[in-house]
């Protein structure tokens, strides 16, 4: 079983890490950039270290990777007459809910693979693997000359899908602004903003002779 203190510090991870978009967002100016992402790993280590887990990089790479990949399991459709079980198990992962935030990428893949009509590997931030392993051989780098060009196909595809399905007006277009604001926040700033947010609207809709942000803090 996992103690608290191996919990807490992957909490922090999962928080470091949603800090920075250009880990897992492709669409983050960032995201091809391996020496810019290795530095972010870095940093990840440097604060998980300073509160007590001895990770270095390689070892935070390797530890999201791992509760992604369990999140990912949890959030399938179980099979037929699993699912109480399934939801069991959900609610019983302390880190199910911290997850969330990787939805929308998650479902950015999968669309584009279906209307590709490929059978392939999801494409992730696998690619930097090399940051904390040894040269690859001419065989490997044959497979990630293979698995760069069908990243690009995945990015056009993609781009095609996010424009077909362009949003019809500018308060739709502030909205997925606002949004994509808030996931960068950390969990704690995010919900006050959210909550100023409705705070404001609900006082411009139904007393328009008094708007105005409230400065006392959330209870």
């Amino acid at each position: 079983m996992i103690c608290r203190m191996e919990e807490s510090a992957q909490a922090r991870l999962i928080d470091l890490v949603e800090e920075r978009p250009a880990l897992y967002n492709k669409a983050d100016g960032n995201y091809k950039k391996a020496a810019y992402k290795k530095n972010l790993w870095n940093e990840i280590a440097s604060e998980i270290s300073a509160e007590g887990a001895d990770w270095d990089a390689a070892a935070c790479k390797k530890k999201w990777r791992n509760l992604r990949d369990r999140y990912n399991k949890l959030k399938k459709a179980p099979p037929s007459g699993s699912g109480a079980e399934a939801r069991e198990e959900q609610r019983s992962w302390v880190h199910f809910e911290a997850f969330r935030f990787m939805d929308i990428y998650d479902e950015d893949r999968l669309t584009v693979s279906s209307s590709l009509d490929v059978t392939s590997t999801t494409v992730s931030d696998e690619s930097d693997e090399e940051l904390f392993s040894e040269a690859p051989t001419p065989k490997a780098k044959r497979a990630h000359k293979k698995d760069s060009e069908m990243e690009e196909l995945l990015k056009a595809a993609n781009s095609a899908l996010l424009k077909a399905s362009a949003p019809e007006d500018d308060s739709e277009i502030f909205g997925q602004s606002v949004a994509t604001t808030l996931r960068r926040f950390p969990r704690q700033k995010r919900e006050f903003a959210k909550l100023e947010l409705q705070r404001l609207l609900y006082t411009i809709e139904f007393d328009t002779d008094e708007v105005f942000v409230s400065n006392e803090p959330v209870m």
